[in-house]
């Protein structure tokens, strides 16, 4: 069995900043994106801080992932498309997360979008 490293809150970040390059893929790859910057909010939240990525931890504090969410969750010259209305919705839920912080956010598959966010009232 061979095992792989396990993907670090570099790893995303090097993702998001990873640009598209063909326009007929742009809306499947931020889908994509935003998939793994779930999932890993997701782990991230529920790792013991002993195993917590603490560059995730920083990130989240620095502001660094919300600037780098507000780069590549962008439409511009996009009408206001369902694509574009999809865009939108991803860069807003991403950075509610970043404001939120770890440990407050809660991800369930069978959900989709803003439903997945937990913030304290």
């Amino acid at each position: 069995m061979q095992l792989y490293p396990p993907v670090t809150s570099a790893d995303v970040l090097n993702i998001l900043e990873t640009p598209t390059t063909d326009p007929k893929t742009v809306v499947d790859t931020l889908r994509i994106q935003y998939e793994l910057v779930l999932t890993f909010a997701s782990i991230q939240s529920q790792a013991n801080s002993n195993i917590r990525d603490a560059a995730w931890v920083e990130m989240l504090s620095s502001s660094r992932l919300a600037t780098v969410i507000e780069r590549t969750f962008v439409h511009a010259g996009r009408s206001q498309s369902e694509d574009a209305k999809d865009v939108d919705m991803m860069r807003n839920v991403l950075l509610a997360i970043t404001q939120a912080g770890t440990g407050m956010f809660r991800y369930h598959s069978e959900e989709r979008y803003s439903d997945s966010i937990v913030v304290p009232s």
